[in-house]
């Protein structure tokens, strides 16, 4: 017999890839009421939360999500870009660190933490991590293939 809630995490999944941030939040919102400590529902609500600009409630998910499991890097890198588009950027870029000790070769995570960098105007420190995500996974950053440029 399937778990139901194996299910319904899939069927989060399914409306996010699709866009779709109500339908999984309203999906999420009823695992987290049932198992408040479901990490992948806390953590996935963090996500939509910050599609869906509830930003107050993002943070909430997040936290609770450090409070189930701190040793996750993809928490970290997901909590870092909600920081940065709740211009929080000092903090971003604490996630990201922490992200990067725990994964030290995430191109994405060097990506967004160049992000915040520039918002903060560190342009030297952003065009470095920027090379250094372009370094580690050249293909997925297409076009740009030699020295960054902070746009």
């Amino acid at each position: 017999m399937e778990d139901p809630g194996k299910r319904e995490l899939e069927s989060a999944i399914q409306s996010i890839q699709q866009g779709e941030f109500a339908r999984a939040e309203k999906i999420l919102l009823q695992i987290t009421a049932r198992e408040p400590t479901n990490f992948d529902a806390n953590h996935m609500l963090g996500i939509v939360s910050t599609e869906l600009h509830k930003f107050e409630q993002a943070d909430k998910f997040f936290k609770t999500s450090l409070s189930i499991n701190a040793k996750n890097p993809s928490l970290y890198k997901n909590y870092g870009f909600f920081l940065t588009r709740a211009k929080q950027f000092d903090k971003a870029i604490e996630q990201f660190n922490v992200a990067l000790r725990l994964f030290p070769n995430s191109a994405l995570v060097y990506s967004d933490r160049g992000n915040a960098l520039e918002k903060l105007h560190k342009l030297d420190e952003a065009i470095a991590d920027y090379n250094r995500a372009i370094a580690l996974a050249p293909n997925i950053f297409g076009f740009i293939t030699t020295a960054a440029v902070p746009f």
